[in-house]
């Protein structure tokens, strides 16, 4: 088995800015999966943080334990469009720190 060319992307975001970052990431040609485009896939869950002082948060306080509902999506990207993917996301993301996971994938 050797490396794939493709990676897997988590990023961790409020439900209500998911689906504006997954057409975001398809109309980029970004989340294609042979003949379909914009597949990613997505989890509910429990975000946690503590936003420090130099912090700005868009959600919570500084110095105080959050407890949020958000979703992770995730999707497989060429490795050349990271940087694109990275981009759309920041650019859809309101969040001062985005949450943004790659995963190395095996061509099997």
């Amino acid at each position: 088995m050797e490396f794939s060319e493709n990676v897997k992307v988590w990023v961790t975001c409020p439900e209500e800015v998911v689906r504006n970052i997954q057409n975001g990431l398809g109309e980029a040609g970004i989340s294609t999966i042979g003949n379909y485009t914009h597949c990613s896939f997505v989890t509910k869950g429990k975000g946690y943080f503590k936003p420090n002082k130099d912090a700005q948060p868009h959600v919570g306080e500084v110095d105080k334990l959050e407890e949020v509902d958000e979703v992770v999506l995730e999707f497989v990207c060429h490795k050349d469009q990271l940087s694109l993917a990275k981009e759309i996301i920041n650019s859809r993301h309101p969040y001062e720190e985005v949450a943004l996971d790659v995963f190395p994938m095996l061509d099997i």
